[in-house]
């Protein structure tokens, strides 16, 4: 797809609400990729909430081409302050 969106979930294994979770994805495209320039595409945004005990499927915004042939790696994780178990941020 030329256009291309990431959506994540993100869950809150906490027992209260968590509200304005920053977010960023990391797309590494393949060499020979138009937009190739060994640089990963970098993406942010904001989870508005995250219910206890729960999860919320978050859709950035911007968008990429995938059309190309090739491996894609793409990276998330979330960057809330005062998290205290940082070791389940990253998928």
């Amino acid at each position: 797809d030329k256009d291309q969106h990431i959506t994540i979930l993100v869950d809150n294994y906490g027992c209260n609400d968590v509200t304005n979770v920053p977010v960023k994805c990391e797309v590494k495209l393949p060499p020979g990729h138009p937009d190739y320039d060994s640089s990963p595409l970098l993406f942010t945004g904001v989870v508005p909430i995250v219910p206890a005990n729960s999860s919320t499927a978050y859709t950035f915004s911007s968008t990429f081409d995938m059309t190309p042939l090739g491996e894609y790696t793409i990276t998330a994780w979330s960057e809330m302050a005062g998290d205290i178990n940082i070791s389940n941020d990253t998928t």
